[in-house]
């Protein structure tokens, strides 16, 4: 997995993240005029400056709610992909160590085989010199 590090990488993303932010609230802005005009938004004047004040406080505040929740997931989605990638990396550097235990395993037993094979001739030696010494004793 590649490390997301570049500055230009960061600085796009972010561009991304605020066109989308803004993209979003400008859809509920145009979604809540659409509703509020369908109800007889623009029956009064007077009370219609006065609720649209109002109005505009609510969707500032929605607003505002939506972009915090946005604020918290994204920082919650790069702390989850900052672990992945720490867990990437411990999986990579445990494949590297069982790799090298592999080497070593089929290393050692490359040994034992040649050690074995080494005993089986000094053993072979040793009864020949054995039985040969224990003839000259009896011989004599």
């Amino acid at each position: 997995m590649a490390l997301k590090v570049k500055s230009s990488d960061t600085d796009e993303s972010s561009e991304d993240e605020d066109f989308k932010m803004k993209s979003y609230i400008t859809r509920q802005f145009k979604k809540f005029m659409k509703n509020t005009n369908a109800k007889g938004f623009d029956k009064d004047r007077r009370q219609s400056s006065s609720s649209q004040s109002k109005t505009y406080a609510k969707l500032y505040k929605v607003s505002e709610k939506h972009e915090k929740l946005y604020r918290l997931a994204t920082k919650k989605l790069s702390d989850v992909e900052l672990e992945c990638e720490k867990l990437s990396t411990k999986f990579d550097e445990a494949n590297q160590t069982i790799g090298a235990l592999r080497f070593k395993n089929n290393f050692l037993a490359e040994k034992i085989k040649k050690l074995e094979a080494e005993l089986f001739q000094v053993r072979a030696q040793l009864e020949t010199t054995s039985s040969a010494k224990f003839n000259e004793m009896l011989s004599i």
